[in-house]
């Protein structure tokens, strides 16, 4: 028997713009967690909850990550949010990197998604793609949101419009979490 998928409407430009930031602020929340957890237990009782805790941050953040900047036809794709043209020029002005360098990057964060988070594939290296690049990404996009007047669209307009603040309050935030772990006992 066979298996339909069931039609779906197109999402309005409200909802996409929504889950769009959406997806930035919870890439944004997983690369501090992920950052705040590096290299921070020792403990051989712990390590293996808060590595794999650890990793799960990683890997979602790259997920999130690749829906708005690495899906061109997805639907949360920054294309159907803002005209390619300045924003895809801003966007490589702020990271001052080249096109062709950002698509490189578009490529790795492809491969290691498509190799070791969703197949698991036969490959024995792993190239872990730069974080500061994914971060600068979305810190941009929630900027250019709030410039588009997006906190208007339901979402706490602290996140929108201060994103540094928040990812830094994020990032705390980790960083008790895992020392109360450390110096609980």
């Amino acid at each position: 028997m066979a298996v339909t998928k069931p039609i779906r409407p197109k999402l309005s430009e409200r909802d996409r713009v929504r889950r769009t930031t959406i997806l930035a602020l919870r890439c944004l929340t997983n690369i501090a967690f992920y950052r705040s957890g590096v290299g921070k237990l020792t403990d051989a009782s712990q390590q293996e909850f808060y590595r794999v805790a650890n990793s799960n941050n990683f890997d979602i953040a790259v997920l999130e990550w690749f829906k708005v900047f690495g899906e061109r036809n997805g639907e949360h794709h920054w294309r159907n949010i803002f005209s390619i043209d300045p924003f895809s020029e801003y966007l490589l002005s702020s990271l001052k990197i080249s096109q062709g360098e950002f698509s490189n990057y578009i490529n790795e964060v492809a491969t290691y998604r498509n190799t070791f988070i969703a197949h698991l594939d036969d490959s024995y290296i792993m190239n872990i793609p730069n974080l500061d690049t994914m971060h600068q990404c979305m810190i941009f996009l929630l900027n250019q949101m709030h410039n588009k007047n997006t906190y208007k669209m339901h979402l706490s307009p602290n996140l929108i419009s201060c994103p540094e603040k928040n990812y830094d309050r994020l990032l705390e935030l980790g960083e008790q979490i895992y020392n109360n772990i450390l110096y609980a006992n």
